[in-house]
């Protein structure tokens, strides 16, 4: 912001303030998530848990990062004079900030997704744990008890055997 520049700086710089425009642009569009811009100013819901009140509400801002909504468009940068070139400044720098803000948010809230999605994780495993020991038999138990069941039964059936052959011998004896 010096009035020393010639007009040819000051259109190189004119230049470069549109382009870091456009790269402000590029960062807004492309910061998404599946499809959805993290910038929009709009709420997000993420379910975060099995049920449906099990919920994240995120909302990064509520404006649109876009240059337009930043107040750097194009129209707006104006570097011919030295007090313009300092307003023009101050808008960029303030946008950079708006946006540095914003992502950073975007970043706060990934960390609090990771830890759910760690806690979730863990709690998946519990259960399927807890699931396993209620649902599935230890098979060499279970083996073992069908098999002293067998004995009691064939046991029993010999001595009901036994017991129905006695009277039979007492009456050969007889006859």
């Amino acid at each position: 912001a010096s009035d020393t520049l010639g007009s040819a700086e000051r259109n190189a710089i004119d230049d470069e303030l549109d382009a870091l425009t456009s790269e402000i642009d590029d960062i807004v569009d492309e910061t998404t998530f599946s499809g959805i811009s993290l910038l929009s100013g709009k709420q997000l819901t993420i379910q975060t848990g099995a049920e449906t009140t099990d919920t994240l509400f995120v909302t990064v801002t509520s404006a649109d990062h876009d240059s337009a909504q930043l107040g750097i468009i194009d129209a707006s940068i104006d570097v011919s004079s030295a007090a313009n070139a300092s307003i023009a400044l101050s808008r960029i720098n303030s946008a950079l900030t708006t946006v540095k803000t914003s992502i950073a948010s975007i970043g706060s809230t990934q960390a609090r997704l990771s830890v759910k999605e760690s806690s979730l994780s863990n709690a998946i495993i519990n259960t399927e744990a807890s699931r396993s020991r209620i649902a599935d038999a230890d098979f060499a138990k279970e083996q073992l008890e069908s098999l002293k069941l067998q004995i009691m039964q064939q046991t029993a059936t010999a001595a009901l055997a036994q017991a129905n052959s006695a009277p039979q011998i007492v009456l050969s004896l007889f006859g």
